[in-house]
């Protein structure tokens, strides 16, 4: 009555990075620029509907907090 199948496939880091070539750095009088994207807990994918992937509360039915999704840009100048 109360089972569930808990599997799941998960995307939980990724990155991403660009670095400019030197020849446009230099041109805004800069040795190198690196452009990053990096996304953390992006989607599950999971049949499992009672609890969240990932939430701590296995076997308990829920009421635990999911993970945040979370998206971070960056950028690194050097001179």
């Amino acid at each position: 009555m109360f089972y569930n199948k808990g599997d799941y496939l998960s995307f939980r880091e990724v990155t991403l990075s660009y670095r400019l070539p030197t020849s446009i750095a230099q041109k805004a009088r800069m040795e190198g620029m690196t452009f990053s994207l990096t996304g953390q807990n992006l989607h599950y994918w999971t049949k499992n509907t009672l609890f969240s992937a990932e939430s701590g509360s296995v076997g308990q039915g829920g009421g635990g907090y999911p993970l945040p999704r979370t998206v971070i840009f960056g950028l690194q100048l050097t001179f």
